[in-house]
C-alpha cells in the first residue's frame, strides 16, 4: 500500500511538473524568431489599389505594369528599406550582435537587422533570411545587387566590384558571361592554378578578376563563402570583373557606355541608373 501510495505522488508530481513545464511563455527573442509575411499581387490594378506601390516608386523609379510582370511575390525579396516603409508597414528585426547568433535556427523568411555583421551593410535596411544551398544565377540575366565602398573595399577591391544578390534592392547589374564557385579559393584554383591556404584569398583578387576578364568572363559569383552574420552563408557573393569596388557605384566613371550596359534601375531594370560617388559610399541609383 506505502508503495502504491509513493506511485500515485510521484506520478501527481510529474503531471504538475509536466504542466507547469508547458505553461512557459516563450522568451522575446523565441517571439521575434517567426517568418515575416508580406503580400502577393497578381496584377498590375491590384498593386496601383495597394500602398505597395508608392514604395515600389520610391526604390525602383517606377512600377511594373505589364501582365507579364505578375504575380510578384515580396516574400522572394531579400531587402527592404525602413524609410521608404513608412505608413505601409513596420519590419521588426532579429539583432545578431555580439554573441547572440542563433543563425542556424533563423527561419526562412525571417527579418534580420545585418546581412554582413560588418560595415557591409545599408544604413536604414531590413534584410530578409533565405537559407542556403544556393543555385547559380542564370548567365546574361539582370540581377538586383548592394555594394558598399567601405574601407576594406578601398584596400582590396582596386580591381573587381563585390556586390551580394539582393533582390529588392532597386539596383541591377548584367551578369554577362558569368561562372559560379562555391568559394574563394576554387575560382583561385581554376583561373590561376594556385592554391590558396585561407577563404578569402585576398592577395589573390586583382591577378584573379584580370584572368576572368582576359577569357571573356563579366562576372564571377559564389555561393557558399560564409563570413556574413555570425559567421554564415546567407547570401551569394557577386564580382563585376571590369569594376572597381574602392569607388560607390563600382566604377570611377559610372555614366560612360560600358558601365550603362552593367547597371541599371527601373523594374525589371527598365531605367538608366545615375550613380553619384560622391553621395555615399554604397551603390544608389536614382529613385532606389
Amino acid at each position: 500500500m506505502k508503495n502504491r501510495s509513493l506511485i500515485i505522488l510521484m506520478l501527481a508530481l510529474g503531471w504538475s511538473i509536466l504542466i507547469s513545464a508547458c505553461d512557459v511563455a516563450p522568451s522575446s527573442s523565441e517571439h521575434q524568431n517567426q517568418s515575416l509575411v508580406l503580400p502577393t499581387f497578381e496584377s498590375a490594378q491590384q498593386l496601383a489599389e495597394s500602398p505597395w506601390q508608392n514604395y515600389f516608386n520610391k526604390v525602383y523609379g517606377n512600377s511594373p505594369t505589364s501582365a507579364s510582370q505578375f504575380p510578384i511575390d515580396l516574400n522572394d525579396w531579400w531587402i527592404f528599406y525602413k524609410d521608404d516603409l513608412a505608413g505601409i508597414k513596420t519590419i521588426p528585426c532579429e539583432d545578431f550582435g555580439g554573441n547572440h547568433c542563433p543563425i542556424p535556427k533563423t527561419q526562412e523568411g525571417q527579418a534580420i537587422c545585418s546581412l554582413s555583421g560588418g560595415d557591409h551593410d545599408l544604413p536604414n535596411a531590413v534584410y530578409i533570411y533565405h537559407a542556403p544551398p544556393y543555385s547559380p544565377l542564370r548567365e546574361s540575366k539582370w540581377v538586383e545587387f548592394t555594394h558598399t565602398a567601405d574601407a576594406e573595399a578601398k584596400n582590396n577591391e582596386k580591381v573587381g566590384s563585390w556586390m551580394y544578390y539582393m533582390p529588392g534592392s532597386g539596383n541591377y547589374f548584367h551578369l554577362g558571361k558569368t561562372k559560379a564557385f562555391s568559394d574563394h579559393p576554387e575560382a583561385v584554383k581554376h583561373f590561376l592554378n594556385k592554391n590558396c591556404n585561407d577563404l578569402e584569398c585576398a592577395q589573390y583578387f586583382t591577378d584573379l578578376f584580370k584572368a576572368a576578364a582576359s577569357k571573356g568572363y563579366d562576372s564571377i559569383q559564389f555561393l557558399k563563402h560564409h563570413d556574413m552574420t555570425c559567421a554564415q552563408n546567407i547570401a551569394i557573393e557577386i564580382v563585376d570583373v571590369a569594376g572597381s569596388g574602392m569607388y560607390a557605384c563600382g566604377d570611377p566613371k559610372p555614366d560612360g557606355a560600358a558601365w550603362n550596359d552593367r547597371y541599371k534601375t527601373g523594374w525589371d531594370a527598365s531605367l538608366k541608373c545615375k550613380c553619384s560617388n560622391n553621395s555615399s559610399e554604397f551603390f544608389k541609383c536614382l529613385g532606389s
